[in-house]
């Protein structure tokens, strides 16, 4: 199964180790993906991560190491117009910051991993029901 895996999945699979979230990426089977963007967004968190993991650095790098190398890492410029203007109607009421996610899941034909509550609920409210579980 191919799934896009959140900003929020990614930081919380390097909060401890391991964990459910470790485990489904390292292990599951399944395809997981994420924009490019993710790289940014890991590095502008890191010292907020490393401190809420009251783990060594060392030990979180070696976690983030283990879920890139389970990660497909997709370059959001390649999402078509079509995917991109579906997925604004569905997050613009909602959470705008994770319309790259959602209409990634829309290009590669996947389903969406995302925490955030508010999300899930904004975009079952308006009829996506494509959310991966594990």
């Amino acid at each position: 199964m191919k799934v896009v895996v959140d900003s929020n999945i990614i930081f919380s699979a390097l909060l401890k180790s391991p964990n459910r979230y470790t485990d489904a990426i390292c292990l599951s089977g399944d395809e997981f993906y994420t924009p490019k963007f993710m790289f940014v967004e890991i590095f502008k968190y890191k010292e907020r991560i490393v401190r809420q993991s009251k783990m060594p650095e060392e030990e979180v790098l070696e976690m983030l190491y283990r879920l890139i190398l389970n990660l497909r890492f997709f370059d959001e410029t390649l999402i078509s117009t079509r995917n991109f203007l579906q997925a604004f109607q569905l997050v613009k009421d909602t959470d705008r910051k994770d319309l790259v996610f959602v209409a990634l899941a829309f290009e590669i034909g996947g389903k969406l991993w995302a925490s955030a509550l508010g999300l899930k609920k904004g975009l079952q409210a308006s009829g996506f029901a494509g959310f991966y579980e594990p």
